[in-house]
Parts: structure tokens; sequence; C-alpha cells
């Protein structure tokens, strides 16, 4: 799954683990200027920006200190993964392993969607100034 911009581009992979509780693995391949990256990384840090796959309550962005913390809406009843509350997006764009990992393909096919939705409005809001 992608999404094609003139400068970068996201790409969300899906990688099977075999003879594992939590079988998919989700990671985020870039494209593009390098130093475009590197400020999308350097944002998320200053701003501490988290996403989440359970409902995001206003005390939890007073609870993790940050302003910016992004709730996948799920369409499904499925349970994210139970071992993480959120993600911060500085792992997502380094690739942190053992970080994006689920049990459930139809949830993986929906994570998929919204983070890449999730990455090109963050990436848009820095293109534009706005953080």
């Amino acid at each position: 799954m992608e999404n094609i911009n003139p400068s970068y581009e996201f790409k969300i992979m899906v990688q099977e683990v075999l003879n594992s509780e939590l079988s998919y693995r989700i990671y985020v391949e870039y494209i593009g200027d390098l130093d475009f990256y590197e400020k999308l990384i350097g944002i998320a840090i200053r701003d501490r920006v988290l996403f989440t796959g359970r409902p995001a309550p206003i005390t939890m962005k007073w609870l993790f200190k940050t302003n910016y913390l992004y709730y996948l809406e799920q369409k499904t009843d499925k349970k994210t993964n139970p071992k993480y509350l959120s993600w911060n997006l500085e792992d997502i764009l380094r690739k942190k392993d053992n970080l994006l990992l689920f049990n459930d393909r139809v949830l993986v096919i929906e994570f998929q969607k919204a983070l890449l939705t999730f990455l090109n409005e963050f990436a848009q809001q820095i293109k534009q100034g706005k953080l």
C-alpha cells in the first residue's frame, strides 16, 4: 500500500512471521529526500507524536505529555497488539524491531490504511509549515 507525492513516498509493508503468536509485522518504507525524512523524525521527537489503536481520551494526551496523539478508529472488533498501548512515530519511522506486530489480517489491513493516511497528513502539515 502506497501513496505518491512528488517529493516523497511512504510504503506500508506487511511481513508475515510464521510460527509466531503475532504473525504480522508492519513497517514503513520511506522513499524521498533524506533531509525531509530527518525533519519528519525530528518533529516526531520534538512533539512526542504518538499513534494508538485504542480510544484516546484527552487525559492520554496529558499522561503521555503530547499534543499529537492519533487514534486508529477501528471498524473491526479485533484488538490491537496488547503489548502496546501506543507507538512513537519516531520508532515507526526508524523501523524499530518488534514494534507493529499483530495477529489478525483484517486488523492489519485496517491499520495499514490508517497509518498511511496518518503519515501523509503529518508530512503535509510539515510541508505546509503547520508543525
